[in-house]
């Protein structure tokens, strides 16, 4: 592995509207974190209030295009 190279975490948040009684609404995201340790990757999902998608290991680059294709694949907009 390449010093560039670290472990990303991609994630996705989404929330149910209907389910919230003050209305509040949450736009849908896709994101992406570097992480330290790949075991603890969906803890760290979790803990940025989403659900692992996808879990490699690359440049900063990398995990942008991976985190597009997740973004395209999941949101529909």
């Amino acid at each position: 592995m390449n010093a560039a190279a670290q472990v990303w975490v991609i994630y996705v948040v989404a929330f149910d509207e209907s389910a919230d009684p003050t209305g509040e609404v949450i736009e849908p995201f896709v994101g992406k974190e570097s992480i330290e340790n790949v075991d603890e990757a969906e803890l760290a999902a979790f803990m940025r209030g989403g659900n692992l998608a996808a879990t490699i290991r690359g440049t900063e680059s990398d995990a942008e295009r991976a985190r597009l294709a997740v973004e395209q694949e999941v949101l529909r907009r």
